[in-house]
């Protein structure tokens, strides 16, 4: 028979082996997520298509920027000016929830917007893309630093239509 030590130590092998997995798991999918919205940027030269298009319904596209306008300025405000705070929900609990609905509403009208250009593949880019940008945080440093990167990195991503070579595959 073994000991009770034998398999208190077995237990915390077992863990910490899980724990590496899981690690290695997280970042595997993070990297798919994040080379998908690449691939997804490239392929149909979203920024491109995006401003160019008479496709577009104008309309849903002016309340997505609207939307997003507001949603960027809320995130800009929680990463710059409440990283002091250990709780938002304590010092501004309202800003996430309206926050959250901001988001949706962006979401959403980008969907109608984008709609007669892509289709069917609208709701797919868009949720690899939103993927894609959320994973690419998690490689970030976490400090104002990472969030100073992050920015940088969105603001690369759609000034990059200027350097595909082609007006976007899929549409």
């Amino acid at each position: 028979m073994k000991s009770a030590e034998w398999y208190k130590a077995r237990e915390a092998r077992k863990k910490k082996w899980v724990a590496r997995l899981n690690y290695l798991s997280d970042r595997v999918q993070a990297v798919l997520w994040v080379l998908g919205a690449i691939f997804v940027i490239y392929y149909s030269n979203f920024f491109h298509v995006m401003w160019e298009s008479e496709k577009i319904n104008s309309l849903f596209f002016g309340i997505s920027l609207v939307t997003f306008g507001i949603f960027t300025s809320m995130t800009i405000y929680a990463s710059f000016a409440l990283p002091n705070f250990e709780d938002i929900e304590v010092v501004a609990p309202r800003l996430i929830p309206v926050a959250s609905m901001f988001g949706f509403i962006c979401f959403m009208s980008s969907l109608i917007a984008f709609w007669p250009v892509w289709g069917w593949y609208t709701p797919l880019m868009l949720i690899t893309m939103l993927m894609g940008y959320l994973m690419a945080g998690s490689f970030l440093p976490k400090s104002t630093f990472g969030s100073v990167l992050f920015l940088v990195m969105f603001i690369g991503s759609a000034l990059s239509s200027r350097y595909i070579p082609h007006e976007g595959l899929l549409h």
